[in-house]
């Protein structure tokens, strides 16, 4: 018994070696066939057996399928030894696949964090406990460090694979200036397209309107005031009054016109919330010109009225076609954002006339919203062409501008 497990042993080490090729597969079905030491043995009078029986065979992984037995004998006249050679080799090379998969899996990890994964944790750690001679606790037999294409970078010292902190804070300072000046290209490219040729939607809400506004206010703190371009207004007052401005949430510009809100045809079906919700906008506006605030339950009923909205907008929207849920979705927005509005506690000033816009010409409209802290708004369906003349005014008086700082500068060149 000794001797035979010495040889499996010996035999199981070689097959180390044809398990690092890698067909393993084709290496297990190399194995050769295991002959029975023993003929088989028919009693006399008997017919001999003509059909052979197939050995029962271990479980093993579904990844690996069971190595053929060629020359299948039966299990009653297969000698008990071999049966349990047979069982323990299998459960070696299922058990060294093993040891073999989590040994890559460790060089992976050493190859893309050196520092954090000890290079020497060799492959012995892994399969010494499965070899068949072998037994838990034996030191390691092989390491990534005899594998030259694994080995660590040689470094003299530990700080020497460390970055110092001069290199640390140039490599910050580097990512700065570099964040610095993307974003200058990024704001460049949003002035342009503001100037130039801004989408339909930037018009509509306001965003190239504020990109050139906030350009006129640089351009007016280089130019002196003398050389300040009048630039006129061809707006009426009418047309003023429908400009949208804000200071910070909200936008009141659908409560301008309350009493006849215009609901999108998609919401056609919707009478007592479309009722409801006029009904309690009206009453907020009430409360706001005689109390000078509005209820709080008031506005809690107003921002339920809110979520339902949205809530029949995201029922209806696989019903309605392009066009429709577009102004559907608008409609929503400017009434969520008029209820935010009205929780502001400047509110009064939207509607007492101090936010309302009085210029006359495009400086003075760059002054009223420069010293309120205001900004645009987004339009109301409807006043698409009124934000179109305020932004091509704005657009003129923003080159003036601009000729008038270049020619400053060229005079203090010199």
């Amino acid at each position: 018994m000794f001797r035979s497990f010495r040889s499996l042993a010996a035999g199981s080490i070689v097959l180390i070696g044809a398990l690092l090729v890698p067909d393993v597969q084709a290496q297990i079905r190399r194995i050769p066939p295991i002959e029975p030491p023993i003929p088989p043995f028919v009693p006399p009078g008997t017919a001999p057996i003509t059909s052979p029986v197939v050995l029962p065979r271990t479980p093993v992984s579904p990844r690996l399928p069971a190595t053929p037995v060629r020359n299948p004998v039966a299990p009653s006249q297969i000698n008990e030894h071999l049966l349990l050679q047979l069982q323990l080799q299998r459960q070696a090379l299922l058990l060294q696949r093993l040891a073999f998969m989590s040994a890559h899996q460790h060089r992976m990890l050493h190859a893309m964090n050196r520092r954090n994964v000890n290079a020497n944790y060799g492959l012995g750690a892994y399969l010494a406990p499965y070899l068949l001679n072998g037994a838990y606790g034996n030191y390691p037999t092989m390491s990534y460090a005899a594998t030259s294409s694994y080995a660590p970078p040689v470094v003299a010292s530990y700080t020497q694979s460390r970055y110092t902190q001069e290199e640390i804070k140039e490599a910050e300072r580097n990512y700065v200036v570099k964040a610095i000046e993307q974003k200058k290209t990024i704001e460049a490219m949003q002035l342009d397209r503001s100037l130039n040729n801004p989408l339909a939607g930037e018009l509509q809400s306001g965003a190239a309107l504020n990109v050139v506004l906030t350009d006129i206010r640089r351009l007016l703190a280089i130019v002196p005031a003398e050389q300040i371009p009048v630039q006129q207004l061809t707006l009426t007052d009418e047309m003023l009054e429908r400009v949208n401005v804000t200071r910070g949430a909200g936008n009141v510009g659908i409560l301008k016109r309350e009493d006849k809100l215009e609901w999108p045809v998609a919401f056609k079906d919707l009478d007592d919330l479309r009722i409801r919700l006029t009904n309690r906008l009206s009453l907020a506006l009430q409360q706001l010109e005689t109390d000078g605030v509005i209820a709080a339950d008031t506005l809690k009923l107003l921002i339920a009225d809110v979520d339902v909205l949205h809530a029949e907008l995201k029922r209806l929207a696989p019903n309605m076609s392009f066009e429709e849920h577009v102004e559907a979705k608008t409609f929503v927005k400017n009434v969520d954002e008029a209820v935010v509005a009205l929780q502001q506690p400047d509110l009064q000033q939207y509607f007492t006339g101090v936010y309302v816009i009085k210029a006359r010409t495009a400086y003075e409209l760059v002054k009223q919203m420069t010293d309120n802290d205001l900004r645009f708004a987004a339009a109301i369906p409807g006043d698409e062409n009124v934000y179109k003349t305020v932004h091509q005014a704005l657009v003129a008086f923003h080159r003036s501008l601009q000729a008038s700082a270049d020619a400053t500068s060229t005079k203090k060149a010199y």
